[in-house]
């Protein structure tokens, strides 16, 4: 019998080795999983087992959308949605969304949006084409950047951690107008 639950704090090494294996994406290391564990609400997170394995999961991140006229909403990611080989065509996709569904509108999120990497699958969840993609060539011989956009002459250096949260306060006063 599949159970479905929030996970628990032993449950994330497992969730990651089921995300790697789902995804084809190579095994975490923990410096990986160092990085990603403070990220993750596990309250958010739905997963199901089989016989004590992980099988499926589905969750959600806490995100704003900026709509028209720079006023933000709240609006959950939907992520690390996966099912196992082994457990398709049983529903448990329809559980799983449905309790991370339940879980986003009892937080009050009125919009749940989410990267798709199969698209037909998430129709029948209500999801749609939101945006497109758009990748344009530019042909460096013929083009130039006018002179009112070149950086000032100089050097840059990455600072990593150091730039103590500038990059985030800029992002949030960019989008708000």
């Amino acid at each position: 019998m599949i159970e479905i639950r929030t996970p628990g704090e032993d449950d994330f090494g497992p969730l990651t080795e089921f995300d790697a294996r789902s995804f084809g994406s190579g095994a975490y290391t923990p410096e990986d999983r160092e990085v990603t564990r403070p990220t993750m609400d596990l309250e958010r997170y739905r997963l199901a087992f089989d016989d004590g394995v992980i099988v499926g999961a589905a969750g959600s991140d806490p995100f704003e959308m900026t709509l028209p006229g720079l006023t933000t909403i709240p609006m959950a990611g939907v992520t690390w949605v996966a099912v196992a080989v082994t457990h398709r065509r049983q529903g448990l996709l329809r559980r799983l969304m449905g309790d991370v569904h339940e879980d986003i509108a009892d937080r009050g999120e009125p919009v749940a949006c989410l990267t798709a990497s199969e698209g037909g699958i998430y129709e029948r969840f209500g999801y749609g084409v939101a945006t497109r993609r758009r990748i344009i060539e530019i042909d460096r011989r013929r083009s130039s950047i006018a002179e009112r956009f070149r950086p000032p002459a100089g050097s840059v250096q990455l600072s990593g951690g150091a730039a103590g949260g500038v990059v985030e306060e800029r992002w949030d006063r960019y989008r708000r107008g």
